[in-house]
């Protein structure tokens, strides 16, 4: 099977909110699943515009734990999947909403694959500004003892939109890794966390989703958002309740679920 093939199966199952799965055959390995995810993203993109950043999964020990995996993964957002806090999220489209509690990231220039590998120094003097925001996740019902690295890429990381705060561009001033977070739902804490949660700091999610993409000839481009990473477990909230990340010295970012 095709890696089109494959991601048009994973594509239908989607848009029917089929239970989170792999296309028949199976996925070989992670080379295969990324060749999987961008005919996948391509398809996605006809329906939700471009690709205009990314997000780094599993990138904490209590994600990685949920999902049985060891080492992070990536997955493309798409122009139209990008919304503003506070924001409103119709789960009639989903299989099953997710949400995750996360730092963005603003790329402000190009992070081509002649300047790399890159380093926290380098890494850092690409990010123009910093965010706090919520990743919108459609697992399709996944059941997570079944999860494995390559159907998580596969399925681009099940990202279905993220909701950002407003921009903090002196953000270099701060210690990223030392800033407190919380996801809230109805205005209570229902988890909380640090930015060392994410990979120990936030940007070593840029450091190597960029020179992830770099590798397959790809690259983070100026504009792009980068969402590093839940500081938090997943959590599944329902239809009226209010999600909020809030990140000190970052703000806050707020999804209403309808």
């Amino acid at each position: 099977m095709t890696a089109e093939t494959a991601a048009a199966v994973l594509h239908a199952a989607r848009k029917a909110h089929a239970i989170l799965g792999d296309p028949p055959g199976g996925v070989a390995d992670l080379a295969e699943a990324y060749r999987i995810q961008e005919a996948f993203v391509s398809l996605m993109e006809a329906d939700d515009g471009p690709t205009v950043g990314w997000k780094v999964a599993l990138t904490s020990p209590v994600m990685q734990q949920m999902c049985g995996v060891d080492h992070p993964c990536e997955g493309a957002v798409l122009r139209d999947r990008v919304h503003q806090s506070p924001a409103i999220c119709d789960t009639s489209k989903l299989g099953r909403l997710g949400v995750e509690a996360e730092i963005a990231l603003t790329i402000g220039q190009d992070m081509t694959g002649d300047a790399g590998p890159y380093t926290a120094e380098s890494a850092k003097a690409c990010v123009s500004a910093a965010s706090a925001a919520i990743e919108l996740v459609d697992d399709q019902n996944a059941d997570y003892a079944a999860i494995t690295a390559v159907r998580l890429v596969a399925n681009n990381s099940l990202n279905s939109g993220i909701v950002v705060g407003a921009q903090v561009t002196d953000w270099q001033s701060m210690d990223l890794a030392a800033l407190k977070g919380a996801m809230l739902i109805d205005d209570a804490v229902v988890a909380e966390g640090t930015g060392a949660d994410i990979m120990g700091h936030p940007l070593n999610a840029v450091i190597w989703l960029a020179n992830s993409l770099n590798a397959r000839g790809r690259m983070l481009r100026a504009g792009d958002v980068v969402m590093c990473g839940s500081f938090v477990r997943t959590q599944f909230p329902t239809a009226g309740q209010t999600v909020t990340c809030r990140v000190e010295g970052l703000g806050e970012a707020s999804v209403k679920v309808e």
